[in-house]
This record gives structure tokens, C-alpha cells and sequence, in this order.
């Protein structure tokens, strides 16, 4: 029997006010929302979990430049696994 991910969410916190949350919506979908005083909601679509980690942190660096330049996302941050099912 093999096993496979049915659902798939990892976080970043930014800082004290800011998170991003990246979560599978399908295969090979991805959606990432920008939860703080400067909201951002985006899908991302055919890419592998590692190459939606790095598209939703560029979109992320994208997006504070011109929402709130003072807001800094490290380019080597690491994701945490928020939930990861399996069936």
C-alpha cells in the first residue's frame, strides 16, 4: 500500500505582526496568504513543494517592497511544517 500526502501546510513568521502560511491545495497547487497588516493571497500553480516554498517567499519579498518596504523577508528562511497529513 502507498501511502501519500493528502495535505501539506508550512509558516513563516516575518516578525512579531506578519506570517506567511503556504498550503497544498492540489496537486501540484499551492496557496499562499500573507496574514497581517498588509495582506497578500495569491495561488501558485504547477509546482513542486520546494519550488513553491521559493516562489512564495520571492512573491512575499515582492509584495512588502511595495506594501511596506520597511518589512524585511529574509531570503533564507525556513519553512516549519504547520500540518502534514497522510493516507
Amino acid at each position: 500500500m502507498r501511502r501519500r500526502i493528502t495535505e501539506q501546510i508550512f509558516s513563516i513568521r516575518v516578525d512579531k505582526e506578519r506570517w506567511l502560511v503556504l498550503a497544498r491545495s492540489g496537486r501540484h497547487k499551492w496557496h499562499l496568504r500573507v496574514f497581517g497588516p498588509e495582506p497578500f493571497d495569491t495561488q501558485l500553480v504547477e509546482l513542486t513543494g520546494s519550488e513553491a516554498q521559493d516562489c512564495a517567499l520571492s512573491l512575499a519579498r515582492r509584495h512588502f517592497q511595495v506594501a511596506n518596504p520597511e518589512v524585511f523577508v529574509h531570503p533564507f528562511q525556513q519553512w516549519r511544517a504547520a500540518l502534514c497529513m497522510e493516507v
